[in-house]
C-alpha cells in the first residue's frame, strides 16, 4: 500500500534529518532512518551527538489496512529523493507516494519516479534514548555551538515561532520540539553535551 505524504512536509522532514546524519565512517548512521507505523511516517537521523527526528500523520484508506515498514537510506539517497521534490523555498501543495515493495523504497511524483536500495544493517533504537529523558535542574550545561547552528536551519517552523529547550540535567542531552503531532507533523532535536575545562570565577578567587 502507498503512503501519501505532501511533498513539502517530506521535503522538510529529509532536509531537518540531512543535518545530523554520521560521515562515511559509519555507513548506518550515514543517511536517514523512515518507518511507516500506523498512520505515522517517522524519519530520523543522528551521528551520535545530534539526533532529529520527524513525526507526520499519514491518512490510512477506509478500505485498506497499513503495511508498516522501516527502511534506511542512504546519504547520496537522500539528496536523490530531495532533488525531486519542491524546492525549500517552494510551497507546493501535490502529494507525494511512498511505496515500500520489492526490497525497494519508491517514491513516485506527478513528474518522476526514485527507486532507493535500502542500506543494510539495523538502525539504532534510538527511541529508547528519547524516552528516557528526564527534565531535572542543571546549573551549567555546555554544547557545541557549530551543533546548536543546526537548529536555527531547521525547516518545518517560521523564523518567529518560539522553539522549547529542555535540559535534561548534568551530562544529558538537551531536547527540543516543535510542531504538533495533533497538527500532522512535529519535530524533534536532541543534542549531546559535550565536557569542558572552565576557568576559575571571579566569586571562586575570592
Amino acid at each position: 500500500m502507498k503512503t501519501v505524504v505532501p511533498a513539502i512536509l517530506l521535503r522538510d522532514a529529509l532536509l531537518a534529518c540531512s543535518l545530523t546524519m554520521c560521515d562515511d565512517t559509519m555507513p548506518i548512521l550515514n543517511g536517514v532512518q523512515v518507518v511507516r507505523a500506523g498512520d505515522w511516517l517517522t524519519l530520523t537521523s543522528t551521528d551520535r551527538y545530534q539526533l532529529t527526528q520527524a513525526t507526520i500523520k499519514v491518512p490510512i484508506p477506509e478500505e485498506a489496512s497499513p503495511d508498516d515498514w522501516e527502511v534506511g537510506v542512504a546519504r547520496p539517497d537522500v539528496k536523490r529523493l530531495l532533488a525531486v521534490l519542491p524546492k525549500r523555498t517552494e510551497r507546493s501543495a501535490w502529494e507525494a507516494d511512498l511505496v515500500f515493495e520489492g526490497g525497494l523504497l519508491i517514491l513516485h511524483t506527478p513528474d518522476s519516479q526514485v527507486m532507493v536500495t535500502p542500506v543494510k544493517g539495523e538502525y539504532p533504537k534510538v527511541s529508547a534514548i528519547i524516552d528516557r529523558h528526564v527534565v531535572a535542574p542543571a546549573e551549567k550545561v555546555a554544547f557545541n555551538p557549530a551543533c546548536m547552528v543546526n537548529l536555527c536551519k531547521m525547516p518545518g517552523r517560521d523564523r518567529n515561532q518560539p522553539v522549547i529547550l529542555r535540559m535534561g540535567g548534568l551530562g544529558k542531552p538537551m531536547l527540543s520540539r516543535w510542531g504538533s503531532l495533533d497538527d500532522g507533523v512535529q519535530y524533534l532535536f536532541m543534542l549531546m553535551p559535550i565536557t569542558i575545562d572552565e576557568p576559575a570565577e571571579v566569586e571562586d578567587l575570592i
